[in-house]
């Protein structure tokens, strides 16, 4: 209890010394976990995009078929798989779709792309096609062939609406169809990929060009709970063994990547930043050990043991941590509470952001696991940090050390 009273005292011998230290450590922790938070939450946003826009949680197919993109595999029980689906309490929106890769041409230009033959109303409630318009009119039953293209690929292709182009691709038969579709809906997303590579037409239209009446090649599901996925994935797997069950992981492996990738980033950025922060620490503390040479000779000269300096020294440096920490705790919350309601708006990186498909506003979001992480990450960083000049203050001679005076 004395090394305690002793450390807590000293701490405060030098204030402007101790507060520089407790700054230091508060701004690096500011920094640490304002960066997680910035990065964890432009990931967030990203994944809740793909499920929301383009994957979904979970999607059926043939199991050939992503394996191939062939047309001819299809569902053939495709209907009643959907039946089943709906009735099941945990999920939340359900769509069937047919996919095939083609081409579309205009007067200007072609373009390779995939064509999402869809239900206007199931589409609606999955995905929020139809909120995503910001011109034209949302799949018109008075209109022949209607098709929505998104305002980049009307760009590419010089095509405004209400202009004709043509899709030329493989039916089930293997053979090549051409057909001609109306431009009269426009759409935009934060994913210029996605945007260049999709079109939207009726299902119903499609499935005549196909010929194959009302199979489907895809069925896509959002659940209400995203933590069940893996769990329903099993199930319907186990419900519907002739067909492929994925969820929206195995579908894009870029994003099990992006994912799986995050603690690892997370760890070298809190690591550049709380390296910083240790030398910081040991630079300071090596300085007061110095200037205190006077001070450990007495002690020694006294019999004090150097196993209680050495602590004293550690004591001192653990002290001005649990000063700072608090700190930097209470500025990163301040922080990231605003930002995350306001958001940061990176829209001066307007085509890097939206070439990734990421949102030109950022949200930063962190979670406990993070901050505890960071608190275990700093301790272990200052005990590190401490040990040098705690070693510095015990190779001093009591007599040497009393001359220096």
């Amino acid at each position: 209890m004395m090394l305690w009273v002793l450390a807590w005292r000293n701490i405060w011998r030098n204030r402007k010394q101790s507060f520089v230290l407790m700054a230091a450590i508060a701004i690096g922790v500011l920094c640490a976990l304002f960066i997680v938070a910035f990065y964890y939450g432009m990931i967030d946003q990203r994944v809740k995009s793909v499920i929301q826009n383009e994957i979904s949680h979970i999607q059926i197919h043939h199991p050939k078929f992503r394996e191939e993109f062939d047309p001819k595999y299809f569902m053939e029980n495709a209907d009643s798989i959907m039946k089943i689906i709906r009735m099941n309490p945990e999920v939340s929106a359900v769509a069937g779709r047919i996919n095939i890769q083609g081409i579309v041409a205009a007067t200007a230009g072609s373009s390779g792309i995939m064509i999402n033959g869809v239900n206007p109303d199931e589409e609606k409630i999955l995905t929020g096609l139809n909120r995503k318009l910001i011109s034209g009119s949302y799949f018109d039953a008075a209109q022949k062939n209607p098709v929505l293209i998104s305002e980049r690929l009307m760009s590419k292709l010089k095509v405004k609406e209400n202009s004709k182009v043509v899709f030329t691709f493989q039916n089930a038969e293997g053979e090549v169809v051409s057909a001609a579709f109306k431009v009269t809906g426009v759409f935009a997303t934060n994913s210029k990929p996605y945007d260049l590579a999709n079109v939207f037409v009726g299902l119903q239209d499609l499935q005549q060009l196909q010929g194959k009446g009302t199979e489907l090649n895809e069925i896509a599901m959002k659940l209400k709970d995203h933590s069940k996925v893996d769990e329903l994935k099993n199930k319907f797997q186990f419900k519907f063994p002739d067909t492929k069950v994925e969820t929206w992981m195995e579908i894009s492996p870029e994003m099990k990547l992006l994912v799986g990738s995050f603690n690892q980033s997370m760890y070298i950025y809190m690591g550049i930043i709380l390296l910083a922060l240790a030398f910081g620490v040991t630079n300071t503390m090596l300085m007061s050990v110095v200037q205190r040479t006077r001070e450990f000779g007495m002690l020694l000269a006294f019999g004090m043991k150097k196993s209680k300096i050495f602590n004293m020294v550690m004591l001192e440096t653990f002290l001005l941590t649990l000063c700072g920490l608090p700190l930097g705790f209470l500025m990163a919350t301040i922080g990231i509470a605003y930002t995350h309601q306001h958001g940061i708006n990176l829209s001066i990186y307007k085509d890097t952001m939206e070439s990734f498909g990421y949102d030109l506003i950022v949200y930063p979001e962190i979670t406990y696991r993070h901050m505890i992480t960071l608190l275990i990450l700093v301790f272990i960083l200052v005990f590190i940090s401490a040990l040098g000049p705690a070693r510095r203050a015990l190779s001093f001679n009591p007599i040497e050390a009393l001359r220096k005076i």
